[in-house]
């Protein structure tokens, strides 16, 4: 098909880009109630629904506040409010492609504070913004919009994204991961409150920064950051192994000390108490953050960031829910076996680790048609493949006892429970972690690391995958 990618305004392709109206507001939508939704800057659910409606058929609208640029279609009776603009597109253009195309250039140019995945965003954009906005439009040689091309390309952007979704379907199951024990493998447990174990204390509010400043030295001071030390001072409180908490900020993460050191107001301690005997801390941890992380206040963020949460002693003092510890016949806690699940419980946090970041590189990834290739070649369609190539995954080697499920493959393999190695118990299931992300949006290769250290597609993979991906397959 003949034809270029020409870099076009919005306004040269809408006849019309229309805001809200300001008057649809909560108040307004209580007062007037009707079957017609009224949208605002959220896109999952309207503000109201009202009696009336200013728009019907299909129509593209963007989102001009809170999370600026993002493009929903609605093919239905409605309105909007001051926060969303509608878009009426001139003859050839297809809001289909604009949404896929336009919707990344917009939430690049937006200004404001940006958020994760969607979340804790604050952006805006202006109607003015949005028409002085390029896009790459396909054009034929007449210089006519090519709605067909348009639609081609709608079509391949569809087909990623649903392939998009499957993966961060399966990046959500597998961060869910938790260590499961078979009964079979005739482990007893104790259930135990936290209040039991530990003593929560306050770290102290003394160690600003300008105490540091006046004070230092080489003993290590930590504050509700967990990511490491805050500073260092000539002075310490504890000495010793002991387990600590984030007060606020990411409220609830932990940490694990040994030796000498000291605590801000922001971070607080657990003292043990006369029965926490035979207790392994990395175990404790892995057990108790979640606890404590569900008990949290405030506002939640996504991947550790944009948090402003809240857990005070208090609140841990009030904690009623119970932690399990292995125990002995004989009733005692068995730390041997604490060292063993603390073990299996920090292999699946690593896996766990590696997963925020793709989560998010794999949400962020677009696809924007170039104005320097031709539309004929510029984004292959799905009937276009190329060979595959053989990759190995440098963490495939590493078995992960954790009793559950292969639950990575689908299509002719599904959910499969991987065989044990005579280093395995039988009784638990073997898992290989995610290797190599760079070819995951290929098909099929969901099952990467799967069976094996090194894994090979030898199946002919769709092109326009690989290139979605910014593939660098050797």
């Amino acid at each position: 098909m003949s034809g270029r990618l020409e870099q076009l305004k919005f306004s040269e392709i809408c006849k019309n880009l229309s805001r809200g109206k300001s008057i649809y507001t909560k108040t307004y939508c209580r007062n007037n109630h009707g079957a017609y939704p009224v949208y605002s800057a959220t896109n999952n659910a309207p503000l109201g629904n009202i009696n009336t409606y200013d728009y019907d058929g299909r129509f593209l609208t963007i989102s001009i506040n809170g999370l600026a640029g993002k493009i929903t279609i609605f093919d239905e009776k409605f309105s909007t409010n001051a926060d969303r603009v509608v878009m009426l597109p001139k003859e050839g253009i297809s809001i289909d492609y604009i949404r896929h195309v336009a919707e990344p250039i917009l939430r690049n140019s937006v200004k404001g504070r940006k958020g994760d995945l969607g979340k804790n965003e604050f952006t805006k954009l202006t109607p003015t913004m949005i028409l002085n906005t390029y896009i790459p439009i396909p054009l034929n040689e007449d210089n006519s919009f090519n709605y067909e091309r348009q639609c081609e390309l709608a079509s391949i952007y569809n087909n990623i994204e649903q392939q998009k979704k499957i993966l961060l379907d399966k990046l959500e199951m597998l961060s869910n991961i938790s260590v499961l024990i078979d009964k079979k493998d005739g482990v007893s447990f104790k259930k135990v409150l936290p209040s039991e174990l530990f003593i929560p204390k306050n770290g102290n509010s003394k160690y600003t920064k300008e105490y540091c400043k006046n004070h230092k030295g080489d003993i290590p001071l930590f504050s509700g950051n967990t990511d490491g030390i805050f500073d260092k001072i000539n002075s310490y409180d504890y000495d010793g192994e002991y387990l600590t908490w984030a007060k606020d900020g990411l409220a609830g993460y932990m940490m694990i000390h040994s030796g000498k050191f000291a605590l801000t107001g922001h971070r607080g301690i657990l003292i043990p108490t006369d029965i926490c005997q035979n207790i392994d801390l990395k175990y404790i941890k892995y057990v108790l953050e979640p606890l404590f992380r569900a008990h949290k206040k405030g506002r939640e963020g996504d991947l550790g960031k944009n948090e402003y949460t809240t857990l005070n002693s208090d609140m841990i003092k009030k904690i009623t829910e119970t932690i399990p510890i292995p125990i002995k016949d004989d009733g005692s806690f068995d730390i041997k076996m604490q060292k063993e699940l603390a073990n299996r419980y920090e292999q699946i946090d690593e896996i766990k680790t590696e997963l925020a970041p793709v989560k998010l590189w794999i949400s962020s990834r677009t696809m924007v048609p170039s104005s320097a290739v031709n539309t004929s070649s510029a984004l292959p369609g799905p009937g276009t493949f190329i060979s595959d190539a053989l990759y190995t995954s440098p963490y495939a080697c590493l078995a992960i006892v954790i009793g559950f499920s292969q639950v990575l493959t689908f299509g002719s393999i599904p959910f499969t429970t991987i065989g044990a190695r005579n280093t395995v118990p039988s009784s638990m299931a073997r898992m290989v972690p995610f290797g190599l992300f760079h070819i995951s949006f290929k098909l099929y290769s969901v099952i990467l690391a799967a069976f094996g250290v090194i894994v090979a597609h030898f199946t002919a993979t769709p092109y326009f995958f690989v290139a979605f991906a910014e593939s660098t397959v050797t």
